[in-house]
């Protein structure tokens, strides 16, 4: 799941947010004076209302959304909803931090999602107060804006900013894992002779222009059209 990221708020109705700035009977949002202040770092064009776009070929927005890990009463979507969602944002994907329900009728669709739990109750005593401002999901903070990559270990959400940084470190990342790996199955190293830096000057030698070579096959590949 990667893709440019929209954001719902959903709080119990006492809890205290941020300051209004807008309102539409109880529904908040940051203004966009204030959006484009909180994410002052974004180097990308924004949307109109001031959120980054950070360029990805995946359409539509993420939908994160912060239940305060509710289980009964925080089902924030069942299959139909979810259905609707999937065909709203073109499949970009859900990140609660509560619970979902028809978890059967939810599997069978094409949209990834991350959810704390499954329960079959319906959503209650809870009510939307805030639309587009920061959420808290786990241990981080997201912002509107915020990249979301999500893989079978968990969701990841990455400020703008950083988002070529990252990329990039990840890239090194992969490469030294593949390096090491051909090295292993060479069967004439131990690991701490590969693992980490090469010790051996010769060896490091070679790491760096094999690097260097898969990183631009690798980014060559990724600005094809």
């Amino acid at each position: 799941m990667n893709s440019k990221l929209s954001r719902l708020t959903i709080v119990l109705w006492a809890a205290t947010i941020l300051t209004p700035v807008r309102v539409q009977g109880q529904l908040f949002t940051l203004t966009r004076d204030q959006m484009i202040e909180y994410t002052a770092q974004n180097p990308f064009e924004r949307f109109p209302d001031g959120r980054p776009k950070v360029p990805d070929a995946q359409p539509g927005d993420v939908l994160v959304v912060d239940l305060f890990d509710k289980g009964d009463g925080g089902t924030i979507v069942g299959d139909n909803l979810f259905y609707y969602i999937m065909k709203a944002t073109k499949g970009a994907g859900l990140v609660v931090d509560g619970a979902v329900r028809d978890l059967d009728g939810i599997s069978t669709m094409d949209m990834p999602a991350y959810f704390r739990r499954t329960h079959p109750s319906p959503i209650g005593n809870v009510i939307l107060t805030a639309i587009n401002i920061p959420v808290r999901i786990g241990n981080a903070t997201v912002m509107p804006g915020d990249l979301v990559f999500g893989d079978s270990e968990g969701v990841y959400f990455i400020p703008p900013a950083l988002v070529q940084q990252v990329v990039d470190n990840a890239d090194v990342i992969h490469i030294h894992d593949e390096w090491t790996r051909m090295k292993f199955d060479e069967g004439k190293y131990k690991s701490s002779e590969i693992y980490g830096t090469p010790k051996d000057p010769a060896l490091k030698k070679e790491y760096e222009e094999y690097l260097k070579k898969r990183l631009e096959e690798i980014r060559t590949k990724r600005i094809r059209p």
